[in-house]
């Protein structure tokens, strides 16, 4: 943290965080980060919702029990329950207390569980907001929240209903001469997440979000989901549309699976920073022509948050730094 204070102000600090994945721990730290590394502004990319259920449910001795981590937790206690609530919530996983019928009435029900996990999600949602809004108010610090590809819609409208400014498709000015154009979809995935879609879409929906820029309007910043294609921010193991693993001599394969559409808009419009996540592995800062591509990476299921504060002056970005805490 000292690193940061011992240099210049900047014009302008961002801090930029994304794939966060449900995980209230990475949350938390996310929103210190104004203080801790000095920023004005917060960027919260793509992936906030978290993906797995922990449930609890009472056993045969009238005690409840969950698993975390593969190891089965019985709880005898209000107190032992909401601990067990709060490492869950750390490792990104919802809990929800029920009978074993109810559960296993759930489970068999995709379309219930479903509904189910976006109503956890839009709660927790609402819950860090809520955390957000008491924490900077007061500071000068603007938050702005997008959703990712792995994100239910119904997240857009409690973002929109909040403090902080929601930025699916539009050019945003974050600061003074500052814009930042925000993009929340990926290309197709073998897990067919409820904003995949054609290279095709995706490059459309990028030329209608930039098709008013003009450079005369001040510095153009990218915040896209999916990486661009071929860039080192894309860099995953291969998959089948089984999700079987792409095998070669029978060794797993790497490859790039970012998006061509989004490489062509950072080639066209030559945004000065281009922010990115979706590929957790794949963490790397590169230069596409005069723009600074970022992926942070995720580590979200062991509470640590990776991230990149960035500092700007009026010609373009000065310096960056990709942190983990």
């Amino acid at each position: 943290m000292g690193l940061f204070k011992r240099k210049p102000k900047p014009d302008l600090r961002l801090f930029f965080v994304t794939d966060v994945h449900g995980s209230n721990v990475c949350f938390r730290k996310f929103i210190n980060g104004a203080k801790a590394y000095d920023a004005q502004v917060l960027i919260l990319g793509g992936d906030v919702a978290g993906k797995r259920l922990a449930p609890i449910v009472r056993n045969a001795r009238g005690h409840f029990e969950g698993t975390l981590g593969h190891r089965t937790i019985e709880m005898e206690t209000e107190g032992e329950l909401v601990e067990f609530e709060a490492d869950a919530g750390d490792a990104g996983l919802y809990t929800y207390r029920a009978d074993r019928d109810e559960l296993e009435a759930i489970s068999g029900d995709e379309a219930e569980l479903e509904k189910l996990m976006e109503q956890l999600a839009v709660q927790r949602m609402r819950e860090w907001l809520a955390l957000a809004e008491e924490r900077l108010e007061g500071t000068g610090v603007s938050l702005f929240v997008n959703c990712g590809n792995d994100d239910p819609y119904s997240l857009d409208q409690v973002v929109e209903d909040s403090s902080a400014t929601f930025l699916e498709g539009k050019v945003v000015e974050v600061a003074e001469g500052r814009h930042l154009a925000s993009l929340g979809y990926a290309n197709e995935t073998p897990w067919q997440c409820p904003r995949d879609v054609p290279e095709a879409e995706l490059e459309r929906r990028l030329e209608t979000m930039l098709a008013g820029w003009s450079d005369d309007r001040g510095q153009l910043m990218f915040n896209c989901h999916c990486p661009p294609h071929d860039s080192g921010l894309d860099t995953a193991q291969l998959l089948h549309v089984d999700h079987s693993i792409v095998t070669e001599g029978g060794q797993p394969v790497a490859g790039h699976v970012g998006s061509t559409a989004v490489r062509s808009a950072i080639e066209k419009y030559h945004p000065m920073l281009s922010l990115h996540g979706h590929i957790h592995e794949s963490k790397a800062a590169t230069k596409i022509g005069p723009t600074l591509a970022i992926n942070p990476g995720s580590e979200y299921p062991e509470g640590l948050l990776r991230g990149a504060v960035v500092d700007l002056s009026p010609d373009g970005v000065s310096s960056y730094v990709l942190t983990t805490g």
